[in-house]
């Protein structure tokens, strides 16, 4: 069998779509947006555009809730670190920001 380069099978890497609609706030608690969070697959974690986003912030965090890698992007596609496995209990998310302000945050997704 076949192992991409985060040592999951291609079958396994497949397999990791998920899709789930996530809806935040802003600070002042009005509901602003929603980030549509796909998932993460062939090596990448995927969203959809949050409306008046200028920017994003994905953040991994380990399974006490600590950031281990973030990545900032204008896009909605992020890399994984090179030859990254999760440990139990990691997660992801991803921020919203309109210049310097944060208008979203999904909540946080397991790894699958």
């Amino acid at each position: 069998m076949h192992t991409n380069r985060f040592g999951r099978s291609a079958r396994g890497a497949a397999a990791t779509l998920v899709c789930v609609i996530l809806v935040a706030c802003d600070r002042s608690g009005s509901n602003e947006s929603s980030i549509r969070v796909v998932g993460e697959r062939a090596g990448v974690l995927v969203w959809h555009s949050v409306d008046g986003a200028t920017r994003y912030r994905t953040e991994i965090l380990d399974r006490q809730g600590r950031v281990i890698h973030d990545h900032h992007a204008t896009d909605t596609v992020a890399p994984l670190p090179p030859l990254f496995i999760p440990e139990s209990g990691s997660k992801w998310r991803v921020r919203a920001f309109r210049g310097d302000k944060e208008i979203v945050v999904s909540e946080r997704q397991p790894f699958i």
